[in-house]
């Protein structure tokens, strides 16, 4: 079986894995919230039924562009060596945001917030049920993800990189006026994606390339 075959269904296997797992997670009685000004002033202000469409449609579409793209494109380029990194990163993070969730649950501003209008609800209701925790606002896996992904990519080109940068800050911008993330969670997630691919790249990627080199 051919190398790229494989590496995509790790892929795929990772985020069905991820997508069910944080469900065994029990639902907090009590989730924290935060402030969500930020979420009040996009709605009262910028609210329309087409803007409505066009946010849950980057949130939703978007967010499998930011990981199913990235891993096609990677592969695509035959960077394989990124692609496993990138998967590393991304089990990772999701590995942390997890742990995170279950010791640290906050409900969403569209649960959490009073006067913030569930846009999801009454759009495309039926991606509520791909949700992997209800409680799993902090941090936002949207961004960790999306960032870890443009940072990969960014090894490509501008090009790419401008593309990739432009999908994450739409995606930041819909999770947000969405009611589905607080500020907070946003830059929560950029550590979490920071960290993970410091890690992975960093350290981890050169003590395999040390160990490659010692036995060749």
């Amino acid at each position: 079986m051919r190398k790229w075959i494989i590496l995509s269904l790790l892929l795929v296997l990772a985020t069905l894995t991820y997508l069910v797992f944080p469900k065994l997670i029990p639902e907090a009685s009590a989730p924290a919230t935060f402030g969500g000004e930020e979420v009040l002033v996009l709605q009262r202000n910028l609210s329309s039924q087409p803007m409505d469409w066009i946010t849950v449609i980057v949130y939703t579409a978007g967010y499998m562009v930011l990981i199913y793209g990235t891993g096609g494109f990677l592969l695509w380029k035959k960077d394989y060596n990124g692609f496993t990194n990138f998967l590393l990163v991304f089990v990772l993070a999701q590995t942390l945001a997890v742990i995170t969730w279950a010791l640290y649950p906050v409900a969403p501003p569209r649960i959490g917030v009073e006067g913030v209008r569930g846009i999801r609800e009454s759009t495309m209701g039926f991606t509520l049920g791909f949700d992997p925790y209800i409680y799993g606002a902090f941090p936002s896996l949207h961004t960790a993800n999306g960032l870890t992904a443009a940072l990969f990519v960014g090894r490509h080109g501008k090009k790419a990189t401008t593309a990739w940068l432009c999908l994450w800050g739409l995606s930041i911008f819909s999770m947000i006026y969405l009611g589905e993330h607080y500020w907070q969670d946003v830059l929560a997630g950029c550590f979490y994606s920071i960290g993970p691919y410091l890690l992975i790249t960093r350290v981890v990627g050169k003590r395999l390339l040390s160990e490659r080199t010692k036995m060749t």
